[in-house]
């Protein structure tokens, strides 16, 4: 029937305190006291001054959040630049993930090596070669220097995502379902639109949330291919932080945090459970 078998957890027993401590404690490490120190920042007036009440102030997310500033428009660019990326990712990759799976044919399985392969590589080297590929004097037309090569680096950079989830989903589904669609006189397009997009959809969305949440904070690749004139919000953090305004900086790191934390939580809403 193609539905997924439901998974029998194993009770961890007398480890059970053991690991909680070790996972809380993991957890305040490496996300709380970060969180605590970039909020701490953003409410922070100055930093000479110190965590008291006569330093905390609202100014830097008043700066941020005025009509006009450069910080809405970064904030704007980026998630313009996410939403496109994760409906371009989204799309090829359900259909990689299909010939991969469903085709298993050299070209097919080729083409689901390469489109993972970003996962192997810094993404400073995939932002050097994008320089290098389209940054030549001789091509009548290329996206360098516009938004569209940052589309492309997010693109290539996320493409995995929704792939991996894809493959997923598609491997928990029965080909006698796409074959019933089949003789009983669907397209190839038909089927693919009322059979198999429905069944991959909730993983695919889950997988697109990701990749907006990623996109919209990337940075190596957005420092190195932002064209003059077009910041994003990692971007403007970063340059905040070399003219010295670090509140600003931390107080636009919060809204990022913020807004894309919403959206992995979405995401783990919208994936599906084993056993469902």
């Amino acid at each position: 029937d193609g539905k997924p078998q439901a998974l029998h957890r194993a009770a961890l027993g007398a480890w059970r305190l053991a690991v909680l401590l070790l996972f809380a404690a993991v957890a305040v490490c490496a996300t709380l006291l970060p969180l605590l120190a970039i909020a701490a920042t953003a409410f922070t007036g100055t930093l000479s001054g110190g965590l008291a009440w006569d330093n905390w102030t609202l100014r830097h997310f008043r700066s941020i959040l005025g009509a006009g500033s450069e910080a809405l428009q970064a904030l704007g660019t980026s998630f313009a630049l996410a939403l496109a990326a994760a409906l371009l990712v989204g799309v090829f990759g359900a259909l990689v993930a299909y010939c991969s799976v469903r085709l298993r044919t050299r070209t097919a399985l080729a083409l689901d090596v390469l489109s993972v392969l970003p996962n192997a590589m810094p993404g400073i080297v995939v932002a050097v070669g994008l320089i290098l590929a389209w940054n030549q004097p001789w091509l009548p037309v290329t996206p360098y220097n516009t938004w569209l090569i940052l589309l492309l680096a997010y693109a290539c950079l996320l493409l995995p995502y929704p792939i991996r989830y894809a493959n997923a989903a598609l491997q928990q589904v029965s080909v006698q379902l796409e074959s019933a669609a089949r003789v009983h006189g669907a397209s190839l397009w038909q089927m693919l639109a009322r059979v198999v997009a429905p069944l991959l959809a909730p993983s695919v969305a889950a997988a697109m949330l990701l990749v907006f949440a990623i996109a919209s904070r990337e940075l190596v690749a957005s420092l190195l291919l932002a064209p003059t004139g077009v910041q994003t919000v990692s971007v403007y953090v970063w340059r905040q932080f070399e003219q010295g305004s670090v509140g600003e900086g931390m107080a636009m790191s919060l809204i990022a945090i913020g807004l894309t934390a919403l959206l992995v939580l979405l995401a783990a809403r919208l994936a599906p459970r084993p056993g469902h």
